[in-house]
């Protein structure tokens, strides 16, 4: 009896390494959104902060005119410095949702040929059994052949 062999053995190998090496790429994405996420909540922090420190003091009256220009133009930096991370976040929120259409589409593939592999398994499976039966089948008629001939 042959063995069992599905010619796509390789496709098969090659489509999960895709498969692997899609999940790795979107683990990366995934890992710069979650740190540029954070980076945006200590840049809201410190800009929070900022504009607290400078309520406080033009409420107490203990700023100047140039300190109160400085610490706007600090704000200012800030608020730009929390656009700017905030315009990365969202590209980088495109590029995962790129990242995870590509890994489901490697997934998908993959399962595609391991659904043909084990239909393929299954009707070797039942070949062999066929053949098994009427190898069994031959046998019991050959004796019951020779038991009838020596009686």
């Amino acid at each position: 009896m042959k063995r069992f062999a599905f010619r796509l053995e390789n496709v098969l190998r090659y489509r999960e390494q895709v498969e692997r090496e899609r999940q790795i790429a979107l683990a990366k994405v995934h890992q710069l959104v979650v740190d540029h996420e954070q980076k945006l909540l200590e840049a809201y922090a410190v800009l929070e902060e900022a504009r607290g420190e400078l309520r406080k003091h033009e409420s107490n009256g203990e700023i100047n005119v140039t300190e109160a220009r400085q610490q706007r133009v600090y704000l200012g930096s800030l608020r730009r410095h929390v656009s700017e991370v905030l315009k990365r976040l969202r590209k980088l929120e495109l590029e995962l949702d790129r990242r995870r259409d590509e890994a489901i589409g490697a997934r998908k593939e993959r399962k595609v040929l391991e659904m043909l592999r084990t239909r393929r398994h299954e009707e070797y499976l039942r070949e062999t059994g066929r053949a098994d039966r009427a190898e069994l089948d031959d046998i019991a008629t050959k004796k019951e052949v020779v038991r009838r001939a020596g009686s």
